[in-house]
């Protein structure tokens, strides 16, 4: 392994490390949000910092688990835990334009813009509140959806 490669390894054990410190703690149980993690039947996630996380992985054929909620100003953190590419936009497929917030490479923000190689990971922040649809721009037939409340 190169040295690259030891330090992700150290930054993914210590947000893990966190995460699980974090969530399993009683005064988390219902967080700042108001939301409570251990109700929430989709996905469950923890703290960075202030930032609500959940993650949200893909396989080479689908994303899991497919629909997650977090709050207004949470992150998704989508892990590529696949031997190939993915890309990850927002729905609509070709257009990416269904996140409202502007400046992405194609039609908004709510788009990696980039392959996904194996074994990396990309997040995104969420500010608006709704249910917003994903694909993999690679093989559109593959997404899920996030709801910001």
């Amino acid at each position: 392994m190169t040295k690259k490669d030891w330090v992700m390894v150290l930054l993914a054990a210590i947000v893990i490390a966190a995460g699980y410190y974090l969530y399993g703690r009683d005064d988390y149980k219902t967080n700042k949000t108001g939301m409570a993690p251990e109700t929430n039947q989709q996905s469950s996630g923890f703290f960075i910092g202030s930032i609500y996380a959940t993650i949200v992985n893909y396989n080479g054929s689908e994303f899991s688990p497919s629909s997650v909620s977090i709050p207004k100003g949470g992150a998704v953190i989508f892990r590529n835990y696949s031997p190939k590419n993915m890309r990850v936009a927002s729905n609509p497929y070709p257009s990416n334009d269904g996140y409202p917030v502007k400046d992405g490479c194609v039609g908004s923000a709510f788009d990696s813009c980039s392959n996904i190689p194996p074994k990396v990971s990309w997040s995104f922040n969420f500010d608006m509140q709704g249910t917003w649809g994903y694909h993999n721009n690679l093989n559109p037939s593959e997404g899920g959806t996030v709801t910001v409340q």
